[in-house]
Order: structure tokens, then C-alpha cells, then sequence
């Protein structure tokens, strides 16, 4: 195998700039050493991610620089000489933080990435770790921040608390990195707490109830900095990585020398021709443009209908798994969150991971009908079938056009209560619930309104008024009440938000009691069976046939792209060796002692190209 030196040498004396310009980028990246590895950690917001990578610190400030409430993803990268920080904005711009531990939520508004630069060597400059926001999370630009991140990705470590155990959030994590299709490792933390014999019994239950392959568990402590299983296991991980680097090179690099192998083959055959061969040769190389064109008009057709089915493929499963994602939705909607930011971030994502995996599909069907073309009449010799990039391509966001929070439907829940308050104030007054009572004190109101809930419950069902007779003699009485009720009512409102706050928990929550209870039986009966249907509508009418539209333009672009770029190369390759036969054939006829140095000169480099 020759380096990429020695044949930069002979690309040069060719004057075949194209493969020097190649072999000038894969000498560009054989410089270092090490090739970059990108490792997200993910896990739970108190699963010991942040603690864990300050550990692996010199500065020991990430657990107060890195916000746990931001959708900002936070890169962690060592052996630097100085410790800084860099935020990049959406705006593009970039602003650099000397002292990390200032950082603040207001520094991070618009914030998409920041990238933090610590001195410590126990991780190579090489290995790039990820702090991402918590899988629990109902924020989606949280879920969105975490789900566009996994495509740069060359692996995944997942971080678990060895107390906390595998949560539903880590399994429905595991499930999408399945999708992705990345390399999983988990790091269980905190195992100073336990001993050896639990901590292999966390072991074995994560094997045995993760679906997906995990390729190793390592065990560390953060509190105690015991990390060195960690750090064994990113050396291995980046051996790996700059084994598979190699081996790509490699190729490309043999690819290059058969390249420059059968050009100069090429010119020595031509050499042995008289003039006159040399002037029909010329014009073979026009004919065998056509040629080459015609077999990459065939591999173009037999890839544009795998590309199809692949689509075709893509698309189903996408149905398939938006509609399930969404039903989810709406059967248990989200709490404490907009239901349509969440929805919008699932769609994203999926849609997002579908298309990486469509892409990568792509790549592999191109280079299976290549190899199948390999020693046959339909071979085609250019290198950019084995270099083949996609990245530019990207899925534009799918249009949103629903909403399903429902805002009629929570208008009517506001009325319905205060239906419910009105009538129930003028029962409690009718039965004799002292006015006094209720503005007593935040407790008197408290079981006062309790009180006049369950009065409400009968109250306000006119029909069954008159069974009240215990406690209303007659429903005049209630008309009359309202009137002497209705100056309760800003007590019984003032009551009843701090009751829903405390069933709530949530201060910024202005909904009450009575709202909530009507909320509660208004869900079932008519706000999920509603966004059942419009979710259903929206996938069918909306959602499945802009992704299909999309997916199939894609596809026959990346068709186009290839299809272009073939027949460009294609075309150069040969323009290349019309110009040298030119040359050559000028050579004979005007310098012979030139044209017999450049013949010994072939001969030279076929020599070293076979060795």
C-alpha cells in the first residue's frame, strides 16, 4: 500500500490536479492522530451527568455553568491551556466567557451551543463530551435540543444513578436511540453507595430488560473522582473510531492508486502506437465517455428505483410511528407544558431521525450496486462512488396547523365553574353557610367552600333542587340567595385559586378548584376524544402527505446530485487522459529523447503503483 505522499508525488508529475487536491485533504486529516469523537451523555436532571464531567475537570466549575432549565447543549472539551468558555448564538454570533462559573441563565437566551475549554488530560483533546438537558424534561426545546444533537453523534453514554435505576424516560430514550441507530454505553454513577453485588445486579437487570444491544457498563463515582472505567472506556471507543478512520483511508487511498494505475497504463499502451494509433486512440477516449455515460445512465435508473422503495419504506414507518407518538399525545397529555410545542419537537425529531437513517440507506444501496458491478462489463471506475456525502441535504420543518389546547374548549371549562360558583354560592348562603364564615380567614374559606362543593354537587343540577328539602325549603329562596351570595363570590374565587395552587402545586397556575374539577371530567369527555380527532386529521390530511412530498423530492434530488457528479468526474477523468495522449503524441512527433525519457518515467511509477 503506498501513502498518500508517495502518491501525491506521482498525482503532481501527472499534473492530474484533481486526485492531488483529494490526496492534499486525506494528508490533511492523517495529520491528527486522533480523529474527533463527539459523546453525548444523557440521562435523567439528577442522574449525575454534570457532577460526573466536573469530576473529569481541572476547573471543577461545570456544576454551576451548566443550567440545568436552558435547552442549550453544552460541549465539554480538554487538554486546552486555557479554561474559557465560548456561546454561540442563533443569530451566528459568538461571545467568549473567561470565568465559566459566571455563566448565567440571562447569558444563554438564544443560546445553541456552548462550548467549555478545561485544561485536564485525563480525556484526549480529540474526545469531545456532551452535556445534554434531562430526559424528564416536558420543556420541547429541551427534547429538541437533545433529539437534533443524536445525528452528530458517534456514540451514546447513557448516565444512570445506580439508586434511581432504569427509568421510563431512559427506556423511551434507548428506543429512539435504537432508531437513530448509535452505538449505546451506560455509565451507572454513584456506585461508592452500593456494593460490588448490587451494583452487578443493576448490571445484569439493564441487560436483561433493554431491548437494544448495549455494547458495555462501566461503574463510576464522582463524589470519590473513581472514574477510571470511564476513562478506559473512551480510549476504547476512540481506538475504535481511529481503527475504522484507517481502514476508510486505506480504501480511498488504494482506490486513488488503481486510479493513477490505469492512467498510466493507458499512456505506456499508447506509447507503443504509431501516429496514426495515437490519433485513434484520442478518439476512442471520446467514445468511451459515452460509454461510461451509458453505465452510469443504468446504475443511476437501478439506484433511482431503490431510492424509491427505500422512500417508499421510510415513509410507512414514519406514519407508523408519528401516529403512535401523537396518539400518546393525546391520551396522556403532557402537564405543566404547551401540548403543541411538545407535539411540534416529537414531530421534529422523528421526522429528523427517519430522514438521517434514509440518507445513510441511500449510501449503502450505492455502494452494494457497485460491488455488484465489480469485474463486470458494467464497472465503473470513479472514485466519488465510494465517497459518496449527503450531509448537505436536510428535511425543511413539516407546517403545524392545528392546536390542540383546545382554547374553546377551556373557555367553556372557565364558564362551567363559574356556573358551578354562582349557583353554589346562593345554596350555601340558602342553607345558611354564614357570610362571616367565609371571609373569616384563608382556613374558614377553605372549609367553607369545601362545604359548598358538595352542596354544588346537588345545586346546580335544577332537577334535583327539590331533594334538598333538608336544607332548601323552597328554590325562591335560592333566588333570593344569589343576590346576598353574589358578595361572597370574590372570597369564594380568592379561596378557590388557592385550593387549585395546592392541588396543583404550581403558583403560576391561576386555574381553582372548580376549575380543575370541571377540567378534570371536561378531558375525558370532550377535550381528548376532540384532539383525538383533530390529531387524527392532521396526520392524515396534513402531516403524512407533506412528509411523503417532501421525502420524494429528496430523493429524486439526491438522484440528480449523483447522477451529476458521476458524469462530471466521468468526463474530467477522460478529458485528463485526451490530454495526455495529446501531449504524448506530441512528444513523438517533435521531442524524441523527451518522449523516451517520459516513457522510462511511466515505467517507473507503474512499477511503484503494482508494488
Amino acid at each position: 500500500m503506498k501513502d498518500a505522499t508517495q502518491l501525491q508525488e506521482i498525482s503532481e508529475a501527472l499534473e492530474l490536479q484533481e486526485i492531488s487536491d483529494k490526496l492534499s485533504f486525506i494528508q490533511e486529516r492523517q495529520r491528527h492522530s486522533n480523529k474527533e469523537l463527539i459523546i453525548p451523555l444523557v440521562g435523567e436532571y439528577s442522574s449525575g451527568k454534570t457532577s460526573l464531567l466536573n469530576s473529569l475537570t481541572n476547573g471543577k466549575k461545570l456544576e454551576t455553568a451548566i443550567l440545568p432549565t436552558t435547552a442549550t447543549i453544552f460541549e465539554v472539551r480538554f487538554a486546552n491551556i486555557t479554561e474559557k468558555a465560548e456561546i454561540f448564538y442563533e443569530d451566528s454570533t459568538m461571545r467568549e466567557v473567561e470565568d465559566i462559573s459566571s455563566l448565567k441563565n440571562s447569558d444563554l437566551v438564544n443560546a445553541q451551543l456552548v462550548k467549555i475549554y478545561d485544561s485536564s488530560v485525563k480525556i484526549p483533546s480529540s474526545t469531545v463530551l456532551v452535556d445534554t438537558p434531562g430526559l424528564s424534561s416536558l420543556n420541547p426545546k429541551h427534547q429538541k435540543a437533545l433529539a437534533g444533537y443524536l445525528p452528530l453523534a458517534d456514540v451514546i453514554l447513557m448516565v444512570v444513578d445506580v439508586n434511581q435505576g432504569v427509568t421510563a424516560s431512559v427506556l423511551k430514550f434507548i428506543d429512539m436511540v435504537g432508531l437513530a441507530r448509535k452505538r449505546i454505553y451506560i455509565t451507572i454513577t454513584m456506585c461508592d453507595t452500593k456494593p460490588e453485588s448490587e451494583r452487578e445486579q443493576v448490571k445484569r437487570y439493564i441487560r436483561d430488560n433493554i431491548k437494544v444491544p448495549i455494547e458495555k457498563i462501566v461503574c463510576v463515582s464522582a463524589r470519590k473522582e473513581e472514574v477510571h472505567e470511564l476513562v478506559d472506556l473512551i480510549a476504547e471507543i476512540q481506538k475504535d473510531k481511529n481503527q475504522i478512520v484507517a481502514e476508510i483511508t486505506a480504501l480511498r487511498l488504494d482506490a486513488i492508486r488503481k486510479e493513477l494505475l490505469n492512467y498510466v497504463d493507458e499512456l505506456l499502451n499508447s506509447s507503443k502506437l504509431s501516429t496514426g494509433e495515437l490519433d485513434q486512440k484520442i478518439l476512442a477516449t471520446k467514445r468511451n465517455v459515452q460509454e461510461t455515460q451509458s453505465k452510469i445512465d443504468r446504475l443511476i435508473s437501478d439506484l433511482a428505483r431503490k431510492i424509491e422503495i427505500l422512500s417508499a419504506d421510510t415513509i410507512n414507518d414514519f406514519n407508523r410511528k408519528i401516529a403512535a407518538e401523537l396518539d400518546g399525545i393525546a391520551k396522556n397529555p403532557p402537564k405543566g407544558c404547551n401540548i403543541n410545542q411538545v407535539t411540534i419537537a416529537k414531530i421534529e425529531s422523528i421526522s429528523h431521525l427517519y430522514f438521517e437513517n434514509f440518507k445513510s440507506d441511500v449510501i449503502k444501496e450505492l455502494t452494494k450496486l457497485v460491488k455488484e458491478r465489480k469485474n463486470s462489463t458494467e464497472d465503473i471506475h470513479l472514485p466519488s462512488l465510494e465517497t459518496l456525502d449527503l450531509s448537505d441535504y436536510a428535511l425543511t420543518s413539516l407546517s403545524y396547523n392545528i392546536d390542540l389546547e383546545l382554547p374553546e374548549l377551556q373557555k367553556m371549562n372557565k364558564r362551567i365553574a363559574t356556573g358551578i360558583k354562582v349557583v353554589a354560592v346562593a345554596a350555601v348562603t340558602a342553607v345558611g353557610v354564614a357570610g362571616a364564615a367565609i371571609a373569616a380567614s384563608a382556613a374558614g374559606i377553605a372549609k367553607s367552600v369545601g362545604k359548598l362543593i358538595d352542596v354544588a354537587d346537588t345545586a346546580t343540577d335544577v332537577a334535583s333542587i327539590a331533594s334538598n328539602a333538608n336544607h332548601i325549603k323552597k328554590i325562591t329562596k335560592i333566588q333570593n340567595g344569589i343576590a346576598t351570595g353574589t358578595k361572597y363570590l370574590s372570597s369564594v374565587d380568592e379561596s378557590d385559586n388557592q385550593i387549585g395552587q395546592q392541588i396543583s402545586g404550581m403558583q403560576e397556575e391561576s386555574k381553582g378548584a372548580v376549575e380543575r374539577l370541571v377540567g378534570f371530567f371536561t378531558e375525558h369527555t370532550h377535550v381528548r376524544p376532540q384532539r383525538k380527532r383533530l390529531i387524527d386529521d392532521f396526520i392524515l390530511g396534513s402531516l403524512q402527505p407533506e412528509f411523503k412530498q417532501k421525502m420524494e423530492y429528496i430523493g429524486e434530488s439526491i438522484v440528480s446530485s449523483i447522477n451529476h457528479t458521476l458524469s462530471s468526474e466521468s468526463e474530467n477523468k477522460m478529458n485528463q487522459l485526451k490530454e495526455g495522449l495529446e501531449k504524448l503524441h506530441l512528444e513523438k512527433e517533435s521531442e524524441k529523447e523527451l518522449y523516451v525519457q517520459k516513457v522510462n518515467v511511466l515505467q517507473t511509477y507503474k512499477k511503484s503503483l503494482e508494488e
